[in-house]
């Protein structure tokens, strides 16, 4: 093969590598830039190095890519040549003939040949060069404004003090180990409980292994993250909650609210709520009519029956969910029941049979229907609400172990309750308060009267806050207050035990 036209291959070889290398610097700086941008703003949780890992990726990934399109034959280099410089096939013909012999292909390779020779090689020119420069330049300017947007803590450590080191306790071993076993032992649903078990476990083995005090807190910090993560996967409560109370329908809203109920007793209270929401407004009145006060609760139940269905469809709850079953009963429900010997009607079925039947009828049939229907839907929620609650007891368990602040506004009710000591627990005296004048940490578990269970002292200090705000009887909060010290503190302000 001829010199000048290897210098021509070589020529393009050359077009075709820069080209391919400028490509992988552009997508290299690009998806490099990104990912650490994705890392800035908190919707990555990786090492900035893995996001390093990521452009230097997609660099290879662009340079491979490009460098196979541009792969070229002897065959083609000969079809632009000719094009390129006008020689009429004259290199075609000769790579053709190339490993012949004769006069006259001695002549037409000679030919071929002189033509080249008036050709530089330079004159295969790039070609939209600016395009990969751009491109470079770009990626290059992402990249700069990701590593500026990086906190100067998380950067090279500019001053010189050593970083705090960390190195587990035996303490916070048999802590964290503890709460692994009562998170096994708890009635958490089975598929929610394996994850939150193995992301503890996971955190146990990590941080045996960690050695400075902010490699811990971003340990523990984002297995609280995923412990999260994984309790709000198993709710359909507040989805269903969402659904039906953005209808503009009172008693569809006051439906809601027993997804909102955590206590038996909410449940009794709603119940009077709803059943006297559907009953005739003026009922007492005795110039309205039977006939009146009957087709009014008629209306009232249709419109409530169609709020509650369209809600439920328009949910993304699938419809085998155990409190999506319940809610459509409580529509539809048309059954003989042999525990109270009668049949119970959904809102819908009551409102098809009331023009044959009275107003006292509905009255009664609305009652039976809420009697019933009450164990259901609380029997529906439990297992959701048995997650929550393991889910919140295993997070604030974490932060009290390892001494973390918890961020504020992460719970409505945070403000009912008593500040929680954020000294990790094994730097806590066993006399350690969780305030003024209580002598446990909010974590501790305590016996409760109530439920017959031991239970995060934390939440019998927000249910006792509850019922001390919303008592407007001094003597009866003066009751309740004493009743709580004589319980849980044991002394009065003599130092005297009571009785």
């Amino acid at each position: 093969m001829d010199g000048r036209f290897l210098k021509f291959k070589s020529r393009l070889s050359k077009i075709r590598l820069t080209k391919s290398v400028m490509a992988g610097l552009a997508a290299d700086f690009a998806f490099a830039g990104i990912s650490l941008l994705l890392w800035d703003f908190g919707l990555l949780k990786m090492s900035p190095w893995i996001c390093a890992c990521i452009g230097f990726g997609a660099g290879c990934l662009a340079f491979a890519v490009l460098f196979l399109s541009l792969r070229f034959s002897d065959e083609e280099l000969a079809i632009r040549l000719d094009e390129r410089f006008a020689l009429k096939e004259r290199v075609q013909t000769m790579l053709e003939y190339g490993g012949e012999k004769g006069s006259v292909i001695e002549l037409q390779r000679e030919d071929a040949v002189n033509s080249l020779r008036g050709f530089d090689s330079k004159q295969l020119k790039f070609g939209r060069m600016w395009l990969y420069f751009l491109a470079i330049v770009l990626g290059a300017a992402l990249l700069a404004v990701s590593l500026a947007l990086i906190p100067s803590d998380e950067g090279d450590n500019s001053n010189d003090e050593p970083e705090l080191a960390f190195a587990i306790s035996e303490k916070q071993i048999a802590q964290l180990t503890e709460l692994i076993e009562n998170v096994k032992s708890s009635d958490m649903e089975s598929v929610y409980k394996e994850s939150v078990v193995s992301n503890l476990e996971e955190l146990l083995s990590d941080l045996k292994t960690v050695e400075l005090h902010r490699e811990m807190v971003e340990r523990v910090k984002s297995s609280i993250f995923d412990i999260e993560k994984t309790i709000d996967d198993s709710e359909c409560i507040e989805e269903l909650y969402e659904a039906l109370i953005s209808n503009q329908d009172d008693i569809t809203n006051i439906v809601a609210e027993y997804l909102k109920a955590e206590e038996w007793a909410d449940f009794s209270n709603i119940s009077a709520r709803l059943s006297a929401a559907l009953k005739y407004s003026a009922e007492a009145d005795e110039d309205v009519s039977s006939e009146t006060m009957r087709d009014s609760t008629k209306k009232k139940l249709e419109n409530t029956s169609a709020y509650v269905s369209l809600s439920l469809a328009f949910s993304d709850v699938p419809e085998t969910e155990a409190l999506y079953v319940a809610l459509s009963r409580l529509v539809n429900v048309e059954e003989d029941n042999e525990i109270i010997g009668e049949t119970v009607y959904g809102f819908a079925k009551i409102a098809e049979k009331l023009p044959d039947n009275t107003y006292d009828w509905s009255k009664t049939k609305i009652q039976t229907l809420l009697t019933v229907m009450e164990p259901e839907i609380y029997s529906a929620m439990e297992p959701e609400l048995v997650n929550i609650s393991v889910g919140d007891y295993a997070t604030d368990r974490l932060y009290g172990i390892f001494g973390i602040t918890k961020p504020q506004g992460d719970d409505d009710s945070d403000k009912d309750k008593q500040p929680e000591d954020t000294k990790p627990d094994d730097e806590r005296g066993d006399g350690a308060s969780a305030g003024d004048g209580h002598t446990y940490p909010t974590n501790d578990k305590v016996y409760d009267i109530g439920s017959d269970e031991t239970v995060p002292y934390g939440n019998l200090w927000a249910l006792y806050n509850d019922k001390i705000n919303n008592v407007d009887d001094e003597e009866k909060k003066a009751i309740y207050q004493k009743y709580f010290q004589i319980l849980f503190n044991g002394f009065d302000e003599k130092g005297d035990v009571e009785e």
